[in-house]
Protein backbone atom coordinates (compact mmCIF):
# COMPACT_ATOMS: atom_id res chain seq x y z
CA UNK A 1 0.00 0.00 0.00
CA UNK A 2 2.79 2.37 0.66
CA UNK A 3 4.12 2.40 -3.07
CA UNK A 4 0.85 2.09 -4.22
CA UNK A 5 -0.82 5.41 -2.81
CA UNK A 6 1.85 7.70 -4.73
CA UNK A 7 1.04 6.05 -7.92
CA UNK A 8 -2.90 6.08 -7.63
CA UNK A 9 -2.16 9.78 -5.92
CA UNK A 10 -0.40 10.88 -8.97
CA UNK A 11 -2.70 9.77 -11.46
CA UNK A 12 -5.66 11.06 -9.94
CA UNK A 13 -3.56 14.84 -9.94
CA UNK A 14 -3.06 14.44 -13.40
CA UNK A 15 -6.53 13.31 -14.10
CA UNK A 16 -7.51 17.05 -12.24
CA UNK A 17 -5.44 19.29 -13.97
CA UNK A 18 -2.61 19.32 -11.57
CA UNK A 19 -5.32 20.68 -8.34
CA UNK A 20 -3.38 19.96 -4.99
CA UNK A 21 -6.92 18.27 -3.28
CA UNK A 22 -6.02 14.93 -4.58
CA UNK A 23 -2.83 15.05 -2.88
CA UNK A 24 -4.57 16.29 0.50
CA UNK A 25 -6.74 13.73 0.46
CA UNK A 26 -4.18 10.59 -0.32
CA UNK A 27 -1.73 12.17 2.36
CA UNK A 28 -4.86 12.56 5.12
CA UNK A 29 -6.23 9.11 3.95
CA UNK A 30 -3.00 7.76 4.40
CA UNK A 31 -2.12 8.88 7.87
CA UNK A 32 -5.58 8.14 9.26
CA UNK A 33 -5.06 4.33 7.89
CA UNK A 34 -1.77 4.39 9.58
CA UNK A 35 -3.15 5.83 12.83
CA UNK A 36 -5.91 3.24 13.02
CA UNK A 37 -3.85 0.52 12.54
CA UNK A 38 -1.25 1.57 14.40
CA UNK A 39 -4.38 2.02 17.48
CA UNK A 40 -5.69 -1.44 16.71
CA UNK A 41 -2.46 -3.05 16.91
CA UNK A 42 -1.57 -1.80 19.61
CA UNK A 43 -5.02 -2.59 21.43
CA UNK A 44 -4.54 -6.06 20.61
CA UNK A 45 -1.03 -6.29 22.50
CA UNK A 46 -2.55 -4.71 25.70
CA UNK A 47 -5.44 -7.09 25.68
CA UNK A 48 -2.97 -10.02 25.18
CA UNK A 49 -0.57 -8.37 27.98
CA UNK A 50 -3.81 -8.63 30.61
CA UNK A 51 -5.15 -11.60 29.60
CA UNK A 52 -1.45 -13.12 30.27
CA UNK A 53 -1.26 -11.31 33.66
CA UNK A 54 -4.90 -12.23 34.57
CA UNK A 55 -3.92 -15.83 34.12
CA UNK A 56 -0.44 -15.38 35.68
CA UNK A 57 -2.02 -14.21 39.15
CA UNK A 58 -4.72 -17.00 38.58
CA UNK A 59 -2.10 -19.38 38.41
CA UNK A 60 0.08 -17.86 41.60
CA UNK A 61 -2.90 -17.86 43.63
CA UNK A 62 -3.22 -21.34 43.02
CA UNK A 63 0.20 -21.92 43.70
CA UNK A 64 -0.35 -20.23 46.81
CA UNK A 65 -3.24 -22.13 47.80
CA UNK A 66 -1.59 -25.31 47.20
CA UNK A 67 1.39 -24.16 49.42
CA UNK A 68 -0.95 -23.42 52.37
CA UNK A 69 -2.72 -26.93 51.98
CA UNK A 70 0.64 -28.85 52.18
CA UNK A 71 1.39 -26.65 55.33
CA UNK A 72 -1.58 -27.54 57.02
CA UNK A 73 -1.39 -31.08 56.28
CA UNK A 74 2.71 -31.18 57.35
CA UNK A 75 0.74 -29.53 60.88
CA UNK A 76 -1.67 -31.84 61.17
CA UNK A 77 -0.42 -35.12 59.60
CA UNK A 78 -1.76 -37.33 56.93
CA UNK A 79 -4.75 -39.24 58.81
CA UNK A 80 -6.14 -36.02 60.27
CA UNK A 81 -6.01 -34.42 57.03
CA UNK A 82 -7.84 -36.47 54.99
CA UNK A 83 -10.44 -36.43 57.78
CA UNK A 84 -10.93 -32.49 57.59
CA UNK A 85 -10.94 -32.68 53.85
CA UNK A 86 -13.42 -35.29 53.39
CA UNK A 87 -15.73 -32.97 55.87
CA UNK A 88 -15.19 -30.40 53.61
CA UNK A 89 -15.91 -32.02 50.69
CA UNK A 90 -19.09 -33.75 51.68
CA UNK A 91 -20.15 -29.77 53.10
CA UNK A 92 -19.41 -28.67 49.70
CA UNK A 93 -21.60 -31.47 47.88
CA UNK A 94 -24.30 -30.24 50.52
CA UNK A 95 -24.66 -26.97 49.34
CA UNK A 96 -24.35 -27.50 45.56
CA UNK A 97 -27.13 -30.39 46.31
CA UNK A 98 -29.57 -28.01 48.21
Amino acid sequence: MVFVTPMVMDMFVTATGGAGWPRIYFMVFYCLINWIILNLVIAMMLEIFTNVSDEQDCEFKKQKNIQTLMEHQKRLGNHRFEQVMDEINEDIMREEVN
